[in-house]
């Protein structure tokens, strides 16, 4: 089974990595959370709490983003 990724990432011989092979019946643990602060979604200050974020229009990046959510970016 092959997992695709949404972007390339750099491997440790400074390759582009695009999917990663996954042995049958493994178990996969994602860290969604970790999208409420990436910087590439949210802008440099990520990681700041800013409650005036949402008074705006939320970043191109963002909206753009697909990413699954239980509240739907609200």
């Amino acid at each position: 089974m092959v997992l695709p990724l949404s972007k390339p990432i750099r491997g440790v011989d400074g390759s582009e990595i695009h999917e990663i092979p996954i042995a049958e019946n493994s178990n996969v643990i994602i860290a969604i959370m970790a999208s409420n602060i990436d910087p590439e979604l949210w802008g440099d200050d990520a990681a700041e709490w800013k409650p005036t974020r949402w008074m705006s229009p939320l970043p191109e990046s963002l909206t753009n983003a697909n990413v699954p959510s239980v509240y739907a970016n609200t």
